[in-house]
């Protein structure tokens, strides 16, 4: 399910328009973060932990929620499904 981040409030400073990110799990070192914490490389996306590049989305990672990122307060959460 995809949220429209227009329509989301801060929960801390009740501003509009959060930035939101896909919450990838890397199964392979079972590292839970944004997107934007995977550097992104000329082989692909890296692992902030293990710094192994991600591979097949079925076998490698997977997408297990999304976050929002509020550049009002600069607060950071989870949004629920």
């Amino acid at each position: 399910m995809r949220t429209d981040a227009a329509c989301l409030s801060c929960p801390n400073c009740g501003a509009l328009g959060l930035k939101t990110s896909p919450v990838i799990h890397h199964m392979i070192c079972a590292y839970v973060g944004p997107d934007y914490d995977f550097d992104t490389t000329d082989e692909g996306c890296r692992c902030p932990k293990c710094r192994r590049v991600l591979r097949d989305e079925n076998s490698d990672w997977e997408v297990v929620g999304s976050s929002a990122f509020c550049t009002s307060c600069r607060t950071e959460f989870v949004i629920a499904p």
